[in-house]
């Protein structure tokens, strides 16, 4: 039986990047905080002879329109992670208060675009144990009324050398046996509690203890099916929780579709001899935490990018002024877009580089535009849905 206490993270000897990537995200989430509170009351409409305030309340505006459009951005690239192909204008429509889902993908696309905005919404007033998460299970499960939602798995989890997606120790292939189904209600309750009362007390990090509980929960997979888009919803909610509520209005899923590679490559490496309790969560942790600083680093880009909005030009060079925002703060060895991609040479590192898919900062500021489209549904009636693309 495999024991899930938390607090040995406290004694455990992280590598010299995860402390600096600590410091810097302290850093940006203060910041972030101060950003929020600028613009957290619409100013009063003025007119042309006060820009100051004109400014402000176009941030405040455009901030607003940025939660949804965040949200949609995040649920299409879960979904493309889960393998439920989808689109803009099928959840465009699906979000409609009338709808009613016709396939079973719908269904799943449905139910998780309901959970992520309830949790997203909400995570403030949600309490976090282990039967919030049962929930949350049987919610994205609620349209399809399949059996298992909301129950622990009564079958082995295996993945074999085949489904693997990178190389474990030593480059070689090998297959991945979790718990038995007996000893999943008694582990998930042991890591669930676990976890919340090392929350509570804050004798943990919560930046190191998130990564490593939902390394547990995808390891443990309590659930037949949904654990990835779970423990994704979930992540961002605990995220948000602990203050780090860029989650909400940044592309944390769209960044791990982009970097999917890299994010499977980090949870094989960290997932390699879990169920024997001999594994290293320091991979998974580092691609979380370098991941939730692309988040602030697209957001401050977004954000001071709003005082050009018209010309390409001026949303470059505020796009470079906010990525080199925090330089002279950055501890030493650290710089913005020079991060190491592992804390140590991972097995998969000998993969040929993919492109960067931030290099482009014109292609993170482009604004999401709302264009009406008319499609047909399911009942064969023509509606008209209102379609977010970028430019």
């Amino acid at each position: 039986m495999r024991n899930f206490d938390y607090s040995t993270l406290r004694q455990r000897d992280w590598p010299q990047e995860i402390p600096k990537l600590l410091d810097l995200l302290k850093q940006y989430a203060q910041f972030h905080r101060l950003q929020l509170q600028s613009v957290s009351a619409p100013p009063e409409p003025c007119d042309r002879h006060d820009p100051e305030r004109a400014r402000l309340r176009g941030r405040y505006l455009a901030l607003q329109q940025r939660y949804p459009e965040a949200l949609l951005d995040n649920i299409l690239a879960s979904c493309q992670l889960s393998g439920l192909k989808a689109d803009h204008a099928l959840l465009s429509y699906l979000q409609s208060d009338d709808v009613e889902p016709s396939s079973l993908r719908e269904q799943e696309i449905f139910d998780y675009l309901r959970l992520h905005r309830l949790f997203l919404e909400h995570y403030a007033a949600i309490p976090f144990h282990g039967q919030t998460i049962v929930k949350m299970h049987y919610v994205l499960h609620q349209s399809s009324a399949l059996p298992y939602r909301g129950r622990f798995r009564r079958r082995p989890f295996e993945i074999t050398k085949e489904q693997l997606l990178s190389d474990t120790e030593g480059g070689e292939l090998a297959s991945f046996v979790s718990l038995p189904p007996q000893e999943v209600p008694a582990a998930f309750t042991e890591l669930t509690e676990s976890c919340r009362v090392n929350l509570e007390q804050g004798g943990i990090e919560p930046l190191l203890l998130i990564p490593c509980f939902i390394l547990d929960l995808l390891c443990l997979h309590p659930f037949a099916d949904g654990n990835g888009r779970l423990g994704r919803v979930l992540t961002q909610m605990l995220l948000a929780k602990c203050g780090y509520e860029v989650v909400r209005c940044s592309g944390f899923d769209t960044l791990l579709m982009r970097d999917s590679q890299r994010y499977y490559d980090a949870l094989t490496a960290s997932a390699a001899h879990w169920p024997e309790g001999g594994h290293d969560p320091g991979y998974f942790v580092s691609f979380l935490l370098r991941t939730l600083l692309r988040c602030y680093e697209d957001f401050n880009v977004w954000f001071y990018s709003l005082e050009d909005p018209r010309d390409p030009q001026g949303r470059m060079r505020k796009a470079q002024e906010a990525s080199g925002l925090f330089a002279k703060h950055l501890p030493a060895g650290l710089a913005l877009g020079n991060i190491p991609e592992r804390y140590r040479e991972s097995p998969a590192a000998s993969r040929p580089e993919k492109p960067d898919a931030h290099a482009s900062l014109l292609s993170r500021i482009s604004p999401l535009r709302r264009r009406n489209l008319t499609v047909t549904t399911p009942q064969g009636e023509l509606r008209e849905v209102a379609v977010l693309q970028r430019n």
